[in-house]
């Protein structure tokens, strides 16, 4: 089965970059216009097709891409006759995505005559060990033929012209696994060392229902009939051999499944294209004046294009062309507050390009071109890019939320959810939690769902209802259990003092689970050690920090400014801005200049228990009646050292949970290492004595019900 799913990759080599191009029946005035009554190769046949006529038009030098621009000398990037001896290796990956590469081995270039009146030479590729999707391609054969296209007739005026005496096609005859492969690749240039597409596939045939190319044809017979080095190249040489294909390319062949590929000019406003990405051909010249106005306004008449901003996606942008295409309406309109100051109106078009009008002071490129318009629109002055009967899935969900605040309903305490600057985070009172945003839902409601995961590792979908702000439901899986509350319209707080101590790496575990199970990572850096206290009188505010077992210090701020629920304070340099986010109790978000990144939710109903187990022991050593010994090593690690029947030992000890309850952040449980026993372990009151369980539970965190001993007293 495997062979016969194989047919459809192999056969729809990769000629072009994505789909139609732009205006066609356009060229530029002194470009040679391709016959359109040509037709090139089909119903399998792949030619050599009829010749294409070039007009002879004097084309002014100053102006001819052939001759101005540096890329126009054959040691451009590095010596185009390299490309004589190099050889062309050719490899398919597992989505059907050619791989090429130059290279030079102990084999020639041969001549042949696989196709009778062109310049062919060709290699033996047998059992190089080249695939498509994993398979040999055994019997293979590369054919290059210089400077003819080998789909348009030999001896015709297109194959004859002077233009072509850069370019080197490339073409594979062989077979993949049982299917014979005849495939026009790829158009190199010597001297810009870029790659273009020349073919076409022009008709299919069907093998076990799937469609295999059996017909190839030139680019020039089809689509806007431009010569292929006019289109967007697909990729570019460097010196060493390696041929880069542009992750466009990539893109569009995975999307149309290879058949259907063709060149395309995708944006003439876009700079021409280079090893940095991208872009336009440097033979591409978007010339203006035989463009017929009226028929390029009429791709443009009665189309509105929209996009939500991709840094604020609240606001929506619309841009809405008349009937008549004489009149260009720009309006931005936001999620929650509707139509944002004027619309901006443009009148009066003008041709400034293939595919461009410009409205008065604004400049529209219509890009990627369809049978009765363009399926995008990009604003030439801030490059965004527009769809067309743009099918608007709403706002993400965390612009939906930025700096907003839930409060729970009354079986959860009225805790609060309160979500950061950016809404790709939040802190839920109600555990204590800090949960972060792991990725955005699609569904039915647009993109008012989210995915969060917390501290723990435990993923929580997130649901809003509704546009509305105030009043707005937020839920756990559908379960509503908070609603959205508009922030205080002043900064009047309910008390003087408030307390604040980072909770953020107190992890508690299940009775059956360690901590190490649930958080894999975790290790405590000693964030609680510190407790803040905020007091706030007049026009000052007094910020104390007091370290754990040593002196506090307090520093003063004084008001600088104050709008709304948003004060300022100020020391020095240092600047304090306190914001509101909701009453009763009061919740404030405070924000330091010296760690602006990191604010600090404080609570006026917040309970200091002082700091988790873990960063009271860090570094400490306690000893009691000899031999006992507890050093707290830095992985957070116990080596104990006691009297075990008549002699003494020492074991390393891991610490495996906390209590379940913040309260009793004096108490651990550590296990055994490479046992399945668990201790207890416990400070008193004082923080300078410890205790342990007498002997250990075995596969069981619940906190043992067993004798405390091994008492020491902690040292200086």
């Amino acid at each position: 089965m495997k062979r016969v799913f194989l047919l459809s990759i192999l056969f729809a080599v990769l000629f072009t970059s994505c789909n139609m191009g732009m205006l066609g029946q356009y060229s530029d005035y002194y470009y040679y216009s391709p016959n359109k009554n040509t037709g090139g190769s089909s119903g399998g046949d792949s030619g050599p097709g009829e010749d294409i006529e070039i007009p002879d038009i004097d084309v002014d030098p100053e102006k001819d891409p052939f001759i101005k621009g540096e890329w126009n000398k054959p040691d451009y990037k590095f010596d185009g006759t390299k490309f004589e001896t190099w050889l062309l290796k050719v490899e398919f990956d597992g989505s059907n995505i050619p791989e090429y590469g130059f290279f030079e081995d102990e084999t020639q270039w041969t001549e042949s005559q696989v196709k009778v009146g062109y310049p062919e030479v060709s290699f033996n590729a047998d059992k190089r060990g080249w695939k498509a999707q994993g398979y040999g391609m055994n019997p293979l054969s590369i054919y290059r033929y210089d400077h003819k296209n080998p789909l348009i007739a030999a001896d015709g005026t297109y194959n004859n012209s002077d233009r072509l005496q850069r370019f080197l096609f490339y073409r594979i005859i062989g077979e993949a696994v049982v299917v014979d492969l005849d495939q026009y690749l790829i158009a190199v240039d010597t001297y810009s060392k870029f790659v273009f597409a020349y073919a076409k596939v022009t008709s299919t045939t069907t093998v076990v229902g799937n469609k295999v190319p059996n017909g190839f044809g030139p680019v020039e017979s089809y689509g806007e009939k431009r010569f292929f080095y006019e289109y967007d190249p697909i990729g570019y040489v460097k010196e060493s051999g390696e041929l880069v294909l542009y992750q466009e390319y990539r893109d569009a062949m995975l999307a149309t499944k290879s058949i259907g590929f063709f060149p395309a000019i995708k944006d003439p406003s876009r700079p021409m294209a280079s090893e940095e990405g991208p872009g336009t051909s440097p033979y591409y010249v978007d010339s203006v004046e035989n463009i017929d106005p009226e028929a390029l306004k009429d791709m443009f008449k009665g189309k509105t294009y929209s996009i939500r901003d991709v840094n604020n996606s609240l606001i929506l942008y619309t841009y809405a062309i008349s009937e008549d295409g004489n009149t260009l309406t720009i309006t931005q309109t936001h999620y929650y507050d509707g139509v944002m100051d004027e619309p901006q109106v443009f009148t009066n078009p003008e041709v400034v390009g293939s595919s461009s009008l410009k409205f008065g002071e604004k400049t529209v490129v219509g890009l990627d071109k369809t049978d009765t318009g363009f399926a995008k629109l990009k604003d030439g002055d801030t490059e965004l890019e527009l769809i067309l009967d743009y099918q608007d899935p709403g706002p993400n969900f965390y612009d939906r939320v930025k700096n907003a605040v839930f409060r729970y309903d009354s079986d959860y305490d009225n805790a609060y959810v309160f979500f950061s600057a950016d809404g790709k985070q939040f802190t839920d009172t109600y555990d204590d939690m800090v949960y972060t945003l792991e990725s955005l839902t699609e569904t039915a409601f647009g993109k008012a769902r989210a995915s969060y995961r917390n501290t723990k590792n435990k993923y929580y979908t997130m649901h809003l209802d509704g546009a509305l702000v105030e009043g707005q439901k937020l839920s756990y899986g559908g379960n509503y259990k908070m609603s959205r509350v508009a922030p205080p319209e002043d900064f009047t707080l309910s008390s003087a003092e408030y307390l604040f101590r980072d909770y953020s790496e107190y992890k508690p575990s299940g009775a059956y689970k360690t901590v190490w199970e649930d958080n894999p990572d975790y290790k405590s850096t000693g964030k609680s050690l510190n407790l803040y206290t905020y007091t706030f009188a007049g026009d000052t505010l007094t910020v104390t920090t007091t370290p754990y077992m040593s002196t506090a210090q307090s520093t003063v701020y004084n008001k600088t400014s104050s709008q709304g629920n948003v004060v300022t304070y100020t020391a020095g340099t240092d600047t304090i801005t306190c914001t509101l986010l909701a009453k009763s109790p009061d919740l404030i978000y405070v924000t330091d200049s010296k760690d602006p990144e990191n604010g600090r939710l404080i609570r006026g109903d917040f309970t200091d228990y002082g700091p988790i187990f873990v960063d009271r022991v860090a570094g400490a050593v306690f000893v009691g009646e000899s031999p006992i010994k507890y050093v707290f090593n830095s992985d957070m690690s116990i080596t104990f050292t006691y009297k075990y029947m008549l002699s003494t030992k020492t074991s390393t000890y891991e610490f495996a949970r906390f209590d379940n309850e913040l309260k009793n952040n004096y108490r651990a449980v550590y296990r055994m290492k490479d046992t399945d026993k668990y201790y207890f372990v416990v400070l008193e009151s004082d923080d300078n004595h410890i205790k342990s369980s007498e002997t250990g539970s075995s596969g069981n965190l619940s906190f043992p019900n067993t004798i405390l001993n091994y008492s020491a007293t902690r040292q200086p």
